[in-house]
């Protein structure tokens, strides 16, 4: 997965983005990221709630709720947050795009290209938080969290 998502974060991106607050965010490097048009998640994650989705069942730890949650906390800051809230959510939003029905572009009112931009920014985005873990990161369980689905 680990070579899968730097081969992604080779790839340039040029949909129109967003990026989120640097106040809101402890990894400063990290807030010029781009984000993916939020209009984009919000689909998918209804689209989530009428469906039963791949990703959900593989990785049961954490529930379509809490995914919810944590993409409010990235796309919608009105608080800090971790970088492994903002591995979680890219990482999630990725193997979403990625276990998707061909059916997913229409669903969502884009193209099969746009949802594999996306599905390609949020693997250079998971890799590029990846790689500005401190070394001494406390060892929560958001963290193992984040790191599991980033391996």
């Amino acid at each position: 997965m680990q070579r899968l998502l730097r081969d992604l974060a080779s790839t340039q991106t040029t949909a129109a983005t967003s990026s989120p607050a640097s106040s809101t965010f402890q990894y400063s490097e990290l807030s010029s990221l781009p984000l993916l048009p939020a209009d984009i998640v919000l689909k998918t994650l209804k689209l989530a709630k009428r469906r039963p989705q791949r990703f959900f069942l593989e990785f049961p730890v954490l529930n379509l709720q809490r995914f919810t949650e944590l993409c409010q906390k990235v796309y919608f800051p009105t608080e800090e947050y971790s970088i492994a809230t903002w591995i979680t959510v890219h990482c999630g939003l990725f193997y979403l795009f990625l276990h998707c029905d061909k059916n997913l572009p229409t669903e969502l009112g884009t193209t099969t290209s746009e949802i594999e931009e996306c599905r390609q920014r949020c693997a250079s985005n998971a890799d590029e938080a990846v790689q500005r873990l401190r070394l001494c990161t406390e060892p929560t369980l958001d963290t193992i969290e984040a790191l599991v689905l980033a391996a």
